[in-house]
């Protein structure tokens, strides 16, 4: 309860800018209560990260039960993107809860970022990173300049780019039909940019193709 209370705070004030008085609060306890629990501010800032990082976490690990190939690519990358386009008010308050900590972290001393980075970021990079290896062997991804590592960083920076984005209030109006069409651009945009070739792309970034991908997932992970 005292995390669930301390979480959008952190994200709406920052560290510095939040008091353990308001996080009581929040949380309807008093501050010896909250103290009782969490020896300072800074114990629970820690756990709040722990509790950031898990969903992340989950979906790396099951990203790193396929094997490496361009399919485990093109569907990893979709899964990825459509956290962007949730539509439950409670998954997507934890979604934005979660950027807008990371965003914080960065303006003021990087602690929470560099703890997702180490906890999941660094795991989906090295998986990414041998997927495309594996789609160069395969010839299903032309190498390119620069190297597999680096396009591998390019996906994650426009992916933190557009958790950015979702943060503001101010959006198109889009019916689900052209939500769909975006996510399956942005998904080809990140392919086309790595290298895959137009004949893989328009073999495989097609909704039927990623719905039976996100069925192997969603079988995997139950």
């Amino acid at each position: 309860m005292i995390i669930e209370a301390a979480a959008p705070l952190f994200a709406q004030n920052g560290f510095f800018g939040t008091t353990t008085k308001e996080i009581a609060n929040a949380a309807s306890v008093s501050e010896a209560l909250l103290y009782h629990h969490f020896r300072s501010k800074a114990a629970l800032y820690r756990e709040v990260q722990v509790t950031v990082c898990a969903n992340l976490e989950k979906t790396v690990e099951l990203i790193s039960r396929f094997p490496d190939s361009t399919d485990t690519l093109i569907a990893s990358l979709y899964l990825f993107f459509l956290d962007f386009n949730i539509e439950d008010k409670q998954a997507k308050n934890a979604r934005n809860t979660r950027n807008r900590l990371l965003l914080f972290s960065i303006i003021e001393n990087g602690e929470i970022a560099r703890f997702v980075l180490k906890k999941t970021k660094k795991a989906a990079i090295r998986k990414f990173s041998a997927c495309i290896a594996a789609g160069i062997e395969a010839g299903e991804i032309v190498e390119r300049i620069p190297p597999s590592a680096l396009s591998t960083w390019f996906f994650h920076h426009l992916v933190s780019m557009m958790g950015s984005l979702t943060l503001s209030e101010c959006h198109f109006e889009e019916d689900n039909i052209l939500k769909k069409e975006r996510l399956l651009n942005t998904v080809r945009f990140i392919l086309r940019g790595i290298g895959m070739t137009d004949a893989i792309l328009e073999q495989r970034v097609n909704s039927p193709y990623l719905q039976a991908c996100m069925k192997r997932f969603e079988l995997a992970d139950s």
